[in-house]
């Protein structure tokens, strides 16, 4: 395991997440302890932003407790010392983390944890330092930064976990824009051992809508009420993929899947989200425009105007693309012509490239390949070009797909 000293250069989540952690630590008015002072700079320098966090030896609750005061965590201090193991779990108590905090005895030479798990692991003093590095790289998620501080004080060193090269993502309903789905990933297989559990075990039957996955993280959408609860409560939900803590949630004022009675809703109701690198991508309601979120916090950066009605988008080499019907339901029964459009946006900017009218394109057909657009209107297929909009060619007829 090779140690590499991480640039304290942030990203805009990264820094929100450090700001949130050092006002955490500024509501207590004492004289910041030497384990606040190296939770703020494990923070800054390692890239974290949520996840699970578990400290190894030490002999004080300060720095696990200052750790648990950030958003989106769960911490896990372990300890050799049973005699102290009371104590600490009683300035955690103390400090009123317990819970999103705790303290368990640990001894032998592996870390109680299935193989990447943890997002940023807290080598201290002591006994911490006897953890070896190959099992603090087998216990770290991809992306997962471990950290040595020989004094408590300060971080002396610095690992963070590639991304495995045999693993892949799956950024769209279909795994990407060109709608194939087929995983480039070469670990899948039947699976072998749970990794995790969250709730609701149970809930009213509701599907999920949507499901992606992007830089170790999950995004669905789903009816996470009680199964008794006479209300539904539709959420877009962001968990970590390798420890299924829950990072942010976004309650949706209505949802296409809540609609006549209905259990998952329209056809293209799952393509109303999509998570690339450290952007998601949905619709946050019926008929809402499309949303840009930071994938790590789950706050709104841009609402992309004129995307309002998108039945389904996709995003390729950076343009997003979505199908918008102004029409609703009743013009759809009653045969009226529908009032579609294919839009292409910058979602960096909301500057719109391009807007092509089409009398019909069928469900889910909309795909991309980085250089083109191509759908089914019913009788043909259509090509169009990403970054312009104009023509490419069209298909002999081919009937409906």
């Amino acid at each position: 395991m090779k140690t590499r000293v991480i640039s304290p250069v942030l990203s805009l989540p990264h820094y929100l997440f450090v700001v949130a952690l050092a006002a955490c630590m500024a509501a207590c008015p004492v004289e910041a302890q030497p384990g606040e002072v190296l939770a703020r700079q494990v923070v800054a320098e390692s890239g974290f932003q949520g996840g699970l966090i578990v400290v190894v030896g030490g002999r004080d609750a300060d720095l696990a407790v200052s750790l648990g005061k950030a958003p989106n965590v769960l911490v896990r201090w372990l300890v050799r010392d049973d005699a102290g193991l009371a104590d600490a779990r009683r300035k955690i108590r103390d400090a009123g983390v317990y819970g999103r905090v705790s303290a368990a005895a640990w001894e032998g030479d592996l870390l109680p944890y299935t193989d990447g798990m943890v997002n940023l692991l807290v080598l201290q003093e002591g006994q911490g330092l006897d953890v070896s590095r190959s099992e603090a790289a087998r216990v770290l998620a991809p992306m997962g930064v471990a950290v040595r501080s020989r004094d408590g004080i300060r971080a002396a060193s610095y690992y963070s976990k590639p991304w495995p090269e045999d693993v892949d993502e799956w950024t769209h309903s279909r795994r990407d824009a060109n709608g194939n789905a087929v995983s480039k990933d070469r670990r899948a297989g039947p699976p072998r051992f749970t990794q995790w559990e969250a709730l609701p075990r149970w809930n009213r039957g509701t599907k999920t809508s949507a499901l992606v996955s992007a830089k170790g993280r999950l995004f669905y959408i789903l009816d996470d009420s009680h199964f008794a609860s006479d209300t539904r409560t539709w959420s877009l939900i962001a968990r970590d993929a390798h420890n299924g803590i829950r990072l942010w949630r976004h309650e949706l004022p209505s949802w296409g899947g809540a609609g006549l009675n209905k259990k998952v809703g329209p056809a293209q109701i799952n393509r109303r989200l999509v998570a690339i690198g450290d952007r998601v991508y949905t619709t946050l309601g019926d008929g809402a425009p499309v949303s840009v979120l930071d994938a790590a916090s789950g706050k709104v950066i841009r609402v992309l105007d004129g995307t309002e009605k998108a039945e389904e988008f996709l995003v390729s080499e950076g343009i997003l693309v979505a199908l918008v019907n102004a029409s609703d339901i009743k013009d759809f029964w009653r045969r009226l012509n529908r009032d579609m459009r294919i839009i292409a946006v910058r979602p960096d900017t909301g500057k719109l490239l391009w807007e092509h009218e089409a009398d019909t394109v069928l469900p889910m057909t909309l795909t991309a390949d980085g250089r083109q657009v191509v759908y089914h209107d019913g009788k043909s297929v259509r090509s169009l070009d990403l970054r312009t909009g104009s023509p490419r060619w069209t298909s002999p007829p081919t009937g409906q797909a």
